[in-house]
C-alpha cells in the first residue's frame, strides 16, 4: 500500500512517511536500550588498567634495555679509548727507538717523536716509555758490536 511509484518519476509516492517510520523505530530501539551496569563499567575500566598496566611494563622493560646498551657502548669507548692510547704509546716507544737508533736523522720518524711527546706532555706513562726506550737503544747497540 506504501510502496506504490510515481508513475512519472518512478519514486516512491510516500518515500517521506517511509523515512519518518525508519527514524522512529530507530529511535525507539536506542531508547530501549538499558544503560551500562555500573559493574559492568567497572569490569571494563579494570581491564582496560591492567592492559596499561601491561604497557607501561613494557616500556619499562624497554628503557631498561636501553639503559643497558648505552652502559655498554660507554664501556666500549672507554676501553677503546684506552686500546688507542696503549697502541699510541707502543708508536711512541718504536719511534723514539728508531729516532734514537739514527740520531734524529729521518725527518718523519722526528716528527711523530713529537708529536707524540706534545700530546702526552702531562701523562706520567711518557717517561716510564722514554726509558724503556733508552733502555731498548742499549741493548740493540750492545747486540750490534758483536
Amino acid at each position: 500500500m506504501f510502496n506504490k511509484q510515481d508513475l512519472i518519476t518512478g519514486s516512491l509516492v510516500h518515500q517521506d512517511l517511509l523515512d519518518e517510520i525508519q527514524a522512529a523505530k530507530i529511535a525507539q530501539k536506542n531508547r530501549s536500550k538499558k544503560p551500562p551496569k555500573i559493574d559492568d563499567t567497572i569490569s571494563s575500566l579494570r581491564n582496560e588498567i591492567k592492559g596499561l598496566q601491561l604497557e607501561r611494563q613494557g616500556l619499562l622493560d624497554d628503557l631498561a634495555t636501553q639503559e643497558d646498551r648505552y652502559r655498554t657502548q660507554g664501556s666500549n669507548i672507554s676501553f677503546n679509548r684506552r686500546e688507542v692510547r696503549a697502541l699510541e704509546m707502543q708508536a711512541y716507544l718504536l719511534s723514539t727507538v728508531i729516532d734514537q737508533l739514527v740520531h734524529g736523522g729521518l725527518a718523519d720518524i722526528r716528527k711523530k717523536v713529537i708529536q707524540h711527546e706534545l700530546k702526552y706532555s702531562d701523562s706520567p706513562d711518557i717517561e716510564a716509555v722514554r726509558s724503556s726506550a733508552s733502555d731498548y737503544v742499549r741493548t740493540i747497540r750492545q747486540l750490534m758490536k758483536i
